[in-house]
């Protein structure tokens, strides 16, 4: 199974700041890229897209490419996206993907699959 993390948002602040963390947030779908053991047969992937809305929300978009496709808000508030702070936003980012993926429509299995590499990822690069 293969993971992307995307954005769709007008606020370039955010996509630049978003380009400096593409190391850390590779690092996550690689390691969803290398894990074999997933018993879902119906999804081959995962996206999960920030866009500008409140941070609670969550959209499921459908499509028929046997992709779990889904928008999270972003909390930007107090952010200035400047390198000084990008642990801040990967900090925000975080709970967001994990949201995401605990609303996923995948087996208990997967998911526990998906959550386990998501907070090994978490506990390596995010600072609470």
């Amino acid at each position: 199974m293969w993971m992307m993390v995307s954005s769709a948002t007008g606020n370039r602040r955010f996509l630049k700041a978003k380009r400096r963390l593409y190391n850390y947030i590779h690092n996550l779908q690689q390691a969803c890229n290398e894990v074999l053991d997933f018993e879902n047969a119906e999804f081959e992937g995962v996206i999960i897209s920030f866009v500008d809305q409140h941070y609670d929300y969550l959209l499921e978009v459908p499509n028929r490419d046997r992709v779990y496709q889904v928008e999270v808000g972003m909390d930007q508030e107090g952010l200035s996206f400047r390198s000084e702070d990008d642990e801040k936003l990967l900090a925000r980012m975080s709970p967001q993907i994990r949201k995401a993926l605990m609303n996923s429509p995948f087996s208990d299995h997967d998911k526990a699959i998906l959550l386990e590499l998501h907070q090994k990822w978490h506990d390596r690069y995010v600072e609470d």
